[in-house]
């Protein structure tokens, strides 16, 4: 869903970076925990930087506004406790494709992947 019209350019950027930081720190605990094995993969802050941004300009895109009823419409993101939830979720959806984390996060049964019926 895009609701670009919804919202003002002023709303959409703070909006924006409340995703790059929720995001980040995310990143932040998956790399101090080993799911994301920063070194192993060898990733710059850059390469994470720039990804974090464009992931959380994407996000908004796709799913903006905080008062959007995530737990019910986007199926794809489990059913997410709210705006922040849907932030990890989709962060973990993200990572997963880009091969940043760890398999044994991946197959962890806390994942919202694992956990749908």
């Amino acid at each position: 869903m895009n609701n670009t019209n919804s919202v003002s350019q002023q709303e959409r950027e703070a909006m924006i970076q409340e995703n790059i930081a929720e995001i980040g720190m995310m990143i932040g605990f998956l790399i101090a925990t080993d799911a994301l094995p920063k070194t192993d993969l060898d990733l710059s802050s850059t390469d994470i930087s720039q990804k974090v941004i464009s992931w959380a300009k994407e996000f908004e895109d796709t799913h903006q506004g905080s008062d959007y009823d995530f737990y019910h419409t986007i199926t794809e993101l489990g059913k997410p406790d709210g705006y922040l939830d849907a932030i990890d979720n989709f962060t973990d959806l993200k990572l997963r494709e880009a091969g940043w984390l760890t398999e044994e996060y991946i197959l962890d049964t806390a994942r919202f992947w694992n956990s749908r019926t």
